[in-house]
C-alpha cells in the first residue's frame, strides 16, 4: 500500500519552505500527498456576534474562503508537477483539531508541516499549531524550521520565492536524540533508511540524569529498597548506546558519533546539545500510545519543539509505515 503524506498549507513563508522542502526530496514510489486547507471561522475568531459585525464578516470570509480556493487550486497545480499523485482538500475549523481530523480519515502516515521560528515568549504567546499538531497527530510529524528564515523575515519583512528557495538545502547536522527504549530502535531504522545528502553527519545523543537510581528490587520485610549502583548504572547506559550505534552502522554509512549528557532535564538537554552542535535536523521517537492527558507524545518532544531552531521530526514508534526519501543534491 502507498504511503501517505499530509502537508497543511497557508500562505505563509514557512509554508513556502516546507513545500519547497518536501519538493526536494525523492520520495518512495507511489507516495501519495495531499495539500491541506483549513479555514478558520472568523466570527469564532473574533466574536462577531457581540461586536454586531457578523454580516461584514460573513462576506469577508466568503471572499477570503474564495482566494484561498483559487490560490489552493494553483499551488495543487505546481505540487502536481513534481509529485503526480497528488491532492487538496480545504476544510473549515479550528487549524490543529482539524489537521489532526483529517490526518486520521486519510490514514496519513506521515505529516510535513512549516513552522515558525520565533522565540520562545513570543511562540507560547500565540500557540504553536505544529505543536499542537505534533501531539496529537495519529503519524510521525516533520516541523520544518529553518533559522535563516526567520532572520531574513525580521531584517527585510518580505523575502521572495527565490530567497526561499536559497535557504531551503539538505541538512547535514543531524541529531538523533534517543532514550534507550523499544522505541529507539524505530527511530534508528527510520534514520538509517534515509538517503541523507552526501557530507551529512549523524550524532546519536542520550540524556542520562547524573544522579539517576534505578529501582531494582524491594526487601519482603520493609526494610528497604536496593538500587543499582550509579556506576553501574551508567555502564548499562553507554552499553545500550553502543548497541544503538552497531545497529546503526550495519544500515547506514552516514559518518556517525554518539555522546551521553548528563543532565536533569531531557528536553533541555537536547535543545542545548543542537544549538551547541549546530544541528540542522533532530530526530525523536514517540510510543505513539495515548497519554493520561490525551497526547500521543510525552513532554519532551513538546518541550523541544518549543525552544529548537531547526526541523524536528517525531517519528512514531506505533505506525504502520514510515514513508522514507532521499534528498536530491543542490
Amino acid at each position: 500500500m502507498a504511503a501517505r503524506v499530509l502537508i497543511p498549507v497557508d500562505n505563509q513563508e514557512c509554508t513556502v519552505s516546507a513545500l519547497k522542502s518536501v519538493m526536494s526530496r525523492v520520495w518512495d514510489r507511489d507516495t501519495k500527498f495531499l495539500l491541506l486547507k483549513v479555514v478558520e471561522d472568523f466570527s469564532e475568531l473574533l466574536y462577531a456576534n457581540e461586536l454586531g459585525h457578523s454580516e461584514a464578516l460573513s462576506a469577508e470570509q466568503e471572499e477570503y474562503t474564495y482566494e484561498m480556493r483559487m490560490w489552493l487550486n494553483e499551488l495543487t497545480d505546481s505540487f502536481s508537477r513534481v509529485f503526480p499523485d497528488t491532492e487538496s482538500r480545504m476544510e473549515f475549523g479550528r487549524v490543529s483539531r482539524r489537521i489532526c481530523e483529517i490526518a486520521y480519515e486519510w490514514c496519513a502516515d506521515y505529516i510535513a508541516i512549516g513552522s515558525h521560528d520565533r522565540h520562545l515568549s513570543f511562540r507560547c504567546a500565540l500557540g504553536s499549531i505544529a505543536a499542537e499538531v505534533l501531539s496529537s497527530a495519529p503519524c510521525s510529524v516533520e516541523a520544518i524550521r529553518y533559522r535563516e528564515l526567520h532572520r531574513l523575515l525580521m531584517q527585510e519583512g518580505k523575502i521572495t520565492d527565490d530567497d526561499i528557495q536559497a535557504i531551503v538545502c539538505p541538512p547535514l547536522k543531524i541529531m538523533v536524540a534517543v532514550d534507550l527504549s523499544r522505541v529507539s530502535d524505530v527511530v534508528i531504522d527510520w534514520v538509517g533508511s534515509i538517503g541523507w545528502a552526501e557530507g551529512a553527519r549523524l550524532r546519536l545523543v542520550t540524556v542520562d540524569d547524573p544522579q539517576h537510581k534505578d529501582e531494582k528490587s524491594h526487601w519482603r520485610r520493609g526494610i528497604g529498597t536496593l538500587y543499582t549502583r550509579e556506576g553501574q548504572h551508567h555502564k548499562i547506559v553507554e552499553t545500550k548506546l553502543r548497541d544503538l550505534e552497531k545497529r546503526l552502522s550495519a544500515i547506514c554509512t552516514i559518518p556517525h558519533d554518539s555522546a551521553i549528557i548528563r543532565q536533569e532535564t531531557p528536553a533541555a538537554a537536547i535543545i542545548e546539545a543542537a544549538s551547541e552542535w549546530d544541528a540542522d535536523f533532530v530526530v525523536i521517537g514517540a510510543s505513539g500510545e495515548r497519554s493520561q492527558y490525551g497526547t500521543r507524545v510525552g513532554s519532551t518532544p513538546l518541550e523541544v519543539i518549543a525552544g529548537l531552531h531547526c526541523s524536528l521530526a517525531i517519528i512514531q514508534s506505533d505506525s504502520e509505515r514510515r514513508p522514507t526519501f532521499s534528498w536530491r543534491q543542490k
